[in-house]
């Protein structure tokens, strides 16, 4: 369980950022695009060692592109 609080805990970390409402658009897709895969990870049921580490690759390169430019 406390693998769906943490998850849960960043979702709410990801939409807050998109509350704020000082984010570009470009930067709003991306973090858009980061918690879409926040929720597929959700949804896996066991996801192996290496899904895992896919999944945190695919959402820190999407955070990455929000925000360094």
């Amino acid at each position: 369980m406390k693998k769906v609080r943490d998850l849960e805990f960043l979702l709410a970390q990801l939409r807050a950022l998109l509350d704020r409402n000082d984010t570009e658009p470009e930067q709003t897709k991306n973090i858009d695009d980061a918690i879409e895969l926040v929720r597929q990870l959700r949804r896996k049921s066991h996801p192996t060692g290496p899904e895992v580490a896919r999944f945190v690759r695919k959402i820190a390169d999407a955070l990455f592109r929000a925000f360094v430019k």
